[in-house]
C-alpha cells in the first residue's frame, strides 16, 4: 500500500518539475501555492512567512496533506535503499516552526504591494500633468495664439522655453505634494491586509489597469453615438486611462487653419506663413529679410478674438506693447480704452467680455506701443451698430499718423475709412482706387425696394 502510495504521488510530482523545465507535465509551476519551480523562496522578506499562522500559513503544509505525503515518500525510499520494512507507526507527530533571527516587524514587504501602489501614483500623476501640458499646447495652437504672439516679435525659441519652465515648475510642484502624501499617509496598512503575496498584487493590478482600459472603449463607443455632457466627461477622467487616452486624441488631430486668401496674404506680409512668389516692403524692410525690424513696427487685429482668457485688459496690452519692444505706457492705454469705450472693464478678465468688446480690445493692442503700421482683419465684425460707429470714429482720428490696412465685408464701412479701395478676388487684384474713381468707373446701382402689406 505504500509504494502504491508513493508510485501515485512521486509520478505527478516529477511530472510537474519536469513539465516547468521543459514546457510539458501537468503544468505545476509557480504561479500554484506550491511553487515546484524554484528550489527555494526569491522573494525577499523582513522576517518569517505568515508569523502569525502557527501551522505556517499557506502553502499547508500540514493541513493540505503534504506532511503525510512526505512521510510515506521517505519510508518508500528508506525501504528501497536498505531493503528493511519500516512498520506504520501511530505515534502522535509534533511541528514546529522553524527559528528565525532577530528581525524588525515591518507591515509592507521589500518590492511588495505597496511599491507597485507607488509607482502606479506617480505614474498617474506624472500622465495628468502631461496631458494637462499638451492640452494648453494643442489650445494655444487652435486659438492661433502662438501666430499672433509671433508677429508681435515673440522668438520660438522663446516660446518653446517659457512651456519647458512653466511646466517643469508644474512637475516639480506636483513631485513634492505626492512626496509629502506618500510619506505622511499610510496607505501601506491598507495594501497590506488586500494581498498576502506581491506577485498576486501585480495580477490583480494588471487585470484592473485592462478593465479601465475596456471601459475607455466602452465609453467612447456610446459617446460617438449620443455625446455625453461635459460633466460626464470630466467624471469618467478620473479614470486615467480615459484621460490618457483623451489626451493622446488631443495631440493626434490635425489642427488645420480656416484662414481665407486675403488672410493668408496679411500672414505671409506679417512673417507668420511663407510667400510662394513675391515680397513686400514694410516702412523701406523686406518681409522675407527683416522680419525682426518689420514686427516692431507693426500691429495687427486678426480676424478671430485671440486672447488669453485668464489675463486682463490691461495685462493684455501691457504684455503686447512690450512684446513689440516698446515702452509700456499706461496712460496710453487708457486714453485708447476711453476712446473705444470700454474703459469700465480694464480690470476685467478677457473672457468675461463680449464679442464685440473682444474686437476692441484686439483693435486696441494693434494700436498700442505707436504701431506705424496697423493691418485689421475684419476689426468691426460682431459689433453692433453703436460699437461699430465709435470704431470708426476712433480708425478716422488714427490713420492721420497711422498706415491702416483693413480688410472687410462692408462696403460702406470701406467708403467711409478707406482713402484707397483694394477689390480682390480668388486672392487677385481686381481694381484698386478712392471710393469716388470705383464708382465713377464701375458706376453705381440703385434699388428701390417697395414692400406692401396686404390686409387679412
Amino acid at each position: 500500500m505504500t509504494a502504491q502510495l508513493a508510485r501515485f504521488v512521486w509520478r505527478p510530482l516529477w511530472q510537474g518539475l519536469y513539465g516547468d523545465l521543459f514546457g510539458k507535465g501537468t503544468g505545476m509551476n509557480s504561479f500554484t501555492p506550491w511553487d515546484t519551480k524554484e528550489v527555494f523562496a526569491t522573494e525577499y522578506t523582513d522576517g518569517p512567512i505568515n508569523p502569525w499562522d502557527s501551522d505556517g500559513g499557506p502553502p499547508g503544509y500540514w493541513k493540505e496533506g503534504f506532511m503525510t505525503v512526505q512521510k510515506s515518500i521517505n519510508n518508500v525510499i528508506h525501504q528501497i535503499l536498505t531493503g528493511q520494512h519500516i512498520p506504520d507507526y501511530n505515534e502522535n507527530l509534533m511541528i514546529g516552526r522553524f527559528p528565525f533571527p532577530s528581525y524588525q516587524s515591518k507591515i509592507i514587504e521589500s518590492g511588495g504591494v505597496f511599491l507597485l501602489a507607488t509607482v502606479n501614483v506617480i505614474i498617474i500623476s506624472q500622465m495628468l500633468a502631461v496631458i494637462q501640458t499638451a492640452k494648453e499646447i494643442v489650445v494655444e495652437k487652435e486659438n492661433r495664439l502662438k501666430e499672433y504672439m509671433q508677429t508681435m516679435g515673440l522668438s520660438k525659441w522663446v516660446h518653446w522655453v517659457s512651456h519647458f519652465i512653466t511646466h517643469s515648475v508644474k512637475l516639480v510642484v506636483l513631485v513634492t505634494a505626492t512626496t509629502i502624501l506618500l510619506h505622511f499617509i499610510t496607505t501601506k496598512y491598507v495594501f497590506s491586509i488586500l494581498q498576502t503575496k506581491g506577485s498576486a498584487a501585480s495580477m490583480a493590478a494588471q487585470i484592473v489597469w485592462t478593465v479601465l482600459y475596456l471601459w475607455y472603449a466602452l465609453f467612447n463607443t456610446f459617446d460617438l453615438r449620443s455625446s455625453f455632457s461635459f460633466t460626464v466627461r470630466m467624471v469618467n477622467c478620473l479614470n486615467p486611462n480615459i484621460a490618457l487616452s483623451y489626451g493622446i486624441t488631443f495631440l493626434a488631430q490635425c489642427e488645420t487653419q480656416e484662414l481665407s486668401r486675403e488672410s493668408m496674404q496679411i500672414l505671409s506680409a506679417l512673417g507668420v506663413t511663407t510667400p510662394t512668389s513675391g515680397t513686400a516692403y514694410i516702412d523701406g524692410f523686406d518681409i522675407r529679410t527683416s522680419l525682426s525690424q518689420i514686427r516692431k513696427r507693426i500691429g495687427l487685429c486678426p480676424q478671430y478674438n485671440i486672447l488669453f482668457n485668464s489675463l486682463s485688459v490691461m495685462e493684455h496690452l501691457e504684455f503686447f506693447c512690450k512684446l513689440k519692444g516698446q515702452t509700456y505706457n499706461r496712460s496710453e492705454a487708457v486714453d485708447i480704452l476711453t476712446r473705444l469705450k470700454v474703459e469700465s472693464k480694464m480690470n476685467a478678465r478677457a473672457g468675461e467680455l463680449s464679442g464685440g468688446q473682444k474686437r476692441k480690445l484686439l483693435l486696441a493692442i494693434a494700436l498700442i506701443g505707436g504701431s506705424e503700421v496697423v493691418m485689421l482683419d475684419e476689426p468691426t465684425s460682431g459689433m453692433d451698430p453703436s460699437a461699430r460707429h465709435e470704431t470708426w470714429t476712433l480708425l478716422q482720428e488714427e490713420k492721420s499718423r497711422r498706415t491702416i490696412l483693413l480688410t472687410t465685408h462692408f462696403m460702406e464701412e470701406a467708403d467711409l475709412l478707406g482713402d484707397r479701395i483694394a477689390i480682390l478676388a480668388n486672392g487677385q487684384l481686381q481694381c484698386c482706387g478712392s471710393g469716388m474713381y470705383l464708382k465713377a468707373q464701375y458706376e453705381t446701382f440703385a434699388f428701390d425696394i417697395n414692400v406692401q402689406f396686404a390686409r387679412n
